[in-house]
């Protein structure tokens, strides 16, 4: 049998808080003195990338974007680019039926029905921490599902799509 050092060791999880001025944990870090920050392995859940799909309606103009179907990997902060999406284009909102979605830049042109729509993040996926040393560190491009070998006490900016953080005691 082989033992996996990061999973075993390990004694249970948590959602960290991703509010500024908190630890993981939720406490104030400003009023938490250090000796009692409580340190964190984070699991990198989900590291997103580009992909393109064919799953809208048709659209003549505006800033509503409807598709067939829909597809989870669609986030907000996304740009989405086509023939017949103008530059800089942002997924700004995610209705609750997951097949609208609502867009800022310019506005949408005419679009035909299922066009080849590509969405991506305009950034690099990176993730910004404190350390129990208390040191700053930002981590870019982290790998899906890894296990970041750091002990951290707080998160302090999260970009470009990362999502399902855990973090591990």
């Amino acid at each position: 049998m082989i033992r996996n050092y990061y999973t075993d060791a390990f004694k249970g999880g948590i959602v960290p808080s991703l509010v500024a001025g908190q630890l993981i944990d939720g406490r104030v870090k400003a009023s938490t003195p250090q000796s009692y920050w409580k340190e964190y392995c984070l699991y990198i859940g989900v590291t997103p990338s580009s992909f393109t799909i064919q799953n809208n309606v048709a659209v003549t103009g505006g800033q509503t974007l409807t598709l067939n179907t829909p597809d989870p990997r669609i986030q907000v902060g996304m740009t989405v680019g086509g023939v017949g999406i103008p530059a800089g284009v942002t997924v700004t909102v995610i209705a609750a039926n997951k097949t609208t979605l609502t867009v800022a830049g310019a506005a949408i042109g005419t679009l035909a029905a299922n066009a080849l729509l590509t969405y991506s993040f305009s950034v690099l996926p990176s993730i910004s921490l404190t350390t129990i040393s208390n040191e700053a560190i930002t981590i870019t491009n982290p790998a899906q599902g890894f296990v970041l070998p750091i002990s951290v006490v707080e998160i302090t900016a999260v970009t470009g799509g990362l999502t399902n953080l855990i973090a591990l005691e």
